[in-house]
């Protein structure tokens, strides 16, 4: 399948579908907190099924487990520090924000990964990625500023916190994945991101068994769509491609969960803020898509 394809096209095509699963994500959590399930209890068992699901994959698709305890430690920070707060920050922000502002705070990583690139590796931003990050800003300062807008901003706070940490994965990742199975990666990651939400909800108290069975189809499908096929893709991608363009395709993302989200919970957009997320959107494509040139010194 895709034989005629080059692998930058393959890596572009796993990057979309990676987009569009992921896009589901606030989607089942939503409805998974409407039918009582707590974030910790909720995330707890996402990456625990996950985890389950990519063991099966490691068994049948993986004869040897070729992995250096360095490596291991490097998937323990990605997913059991990075993912874990990232995943938890932006679950938190859909208790107090809409999805789809929930959505277009988080996918501001982009211009993130651009500003952190520029202060570690004095990568020239040039032109595009200033104009970017220009309009980026700009959009959400639009939509932070209408006037009456039902905002609460521990929702935002959360929402953009969750951009800043992803970034970081982002970054970081990308030197982990390029000599790391893929497969064997998102095992990890999501392993050791279920480990964090465990220990976390032992000392807290906070982890009980769903209640009926939407909630176990809902945790099936944050596990199964939203969690397996959407950090595979991503990270197959990533690696065909490279951060910045992987970074750059998956803004498919909000977009599909924008529309997902005013189908779906009948969410309402004036055109002030159908302008903002427009505008940052735009910035983050436009960041994302730019290209840098090494400074000399």
């Amino acid at each position: 399948m895709f034989q005629f394809l080059s692998s930058y096209q393959k890596g572009l095509i796993f990057v979309v579908i990676s987009a569009f699963c992921f896009a589901f994500l606030p989607v089942f959590a939503v409805f998974a907190y409407r039918e009582g399930i707590n974030r910790e209890s909720l995330l707890f068992f996402r990456f625990l099924g996950a985890s389950v699901l990519f063991a099966i994959l490691l068994i049948v698709k993986i004869k040897k487990l070729r992995i250096s305890f360095k490596e291991v430690f490097y998937f323990f920070i990605l997913g059991g520090v990075f993912y874990m707060l990232q995943s938890n920050f932006y679950f938190a922000s859909l208790n107090f924000i809409s999805v789809s502002l929930a959505v277009v705070f988080l996918y501001t990583y982009p211009i993130f990964v651009a500003l952190f690139s520029f202060i570690r590796e004095k990568r020239n931003p040039g032109w595009m990625k200033i104009t970017g990050i220009t309009a980026g800003f700009s959009g959400l300062a639009l939509i932070l500023g209408i006037k009456n807008m039902d905002i609460r901003w521990e929702g935002v706070v959360l929402a953009l916190g969750a951009s800043i940490i992803y970034s970081a994965f982002t970054l970081f990742s990308n030197k982990v994945v390029k000599t790391v199975d893929p497969l064997i990666s998102s095992a990890f990651l999501v392993f050791f991101a279920a480990l964090s939400f465990f220990m976390i909800g032992m000392v807290e108290h906070k982890i009980s068994f769903p209640s009926s069975w939407t909630v176990w189809g809902l945790i099936f499908g944050l596990a199964f769509f939203s969690s397996v096929l959407s950090i595979l893709f991503y990270l197959v991608g990533m690696k065909k491609t490279n951060p910045t363009t992987a970074s750059a395709i998956s803004m498919l993302e909000p977009v599909f969960s924008i529309l997902f989200a005013l189908f779906l919970f009948q969410e309402t957009l004036t055109f002030l803020q159908f302008s903002g997320i427009v505008i940052t959107l735009s910035g983050t494509f436009l960041t994302a898509f730019s290209k840098e040139k090494n400074l000399k010194y």
